[in-house]
């Protein structure tokens, strides 16, 4: 079972590619950098990094699914513990409107990892902490995701989760 969940992490790594979530800078496009610069070096990376998760957990309290799933690659691939392998924005639409109506009103990212690779694609290893409107705990899920590189910032390409229940 232990190798199972570690492939499922693994493959779900290859996913989350392009996950760029805050509905105020659409205007610019999908980067998280409100002057449009991407990052390069480790200040670069840390500052889009703390960016962008406030900026997924700020979106995310707004609970509008199709502005989650705009931060994803057209091609996108979402492979979920639950829900199964869901392919396409339209899925991960769906998805989210599903997490939403399951109670979850907010989320915490703690970021473990952040990789700039040489392709120029981004790897990012997080567990995202869910709570209901009172802020309880809902759980925990590990996420695997790469971010692909787009003509104005990142969205996630590839996305893999592995939900952990209280």
């Amino acid at each position: 079972m232990m190798k199972i969940t570690l492939f499922a992490v693994i493959i779900s790594a290859g996913i989350l590619t392009s996950c760029n979530v805050n509905a105020k800078y659409r205007k610019q496009g999908n980067h998280w950098f409100e002057d449009g610069t991407l990052p390069n070096d480790k200040e670069g990376k840390k500052l889009y990094v703390d960016e962008g998760r406030s900026e997924y957990e700020e979106l995310f309290k707004l609970h509008d699914a199709a502005a989650m799933a705009e931060k994803y690659t057209e091609d996108c691939v979402y492979m979920h513990q639950d829900l199964g392998i869901l392919r396409g924005r339209e899925a991960v639409r769906d998805a989210y409107a599903d997490i939403f109506d399951s109670g979850k009103h907010s989320v915490e990212v703690e970021t473990q990892d952040v990789e700039l690779l040489e392709t120029g694609y981004m790897q990012a290893i997080a567990v995202m902490h869910y709570f209901d409107e009172d802020h309880n705990s809902m759980g925990a899920s590990r996420i695997f995701a790469i971010l692909k590189p787009v003509e104005d910032g990142f969205e996630t390409h590839r996305k893999a989760e592995i939900t952990e229940y209280n």
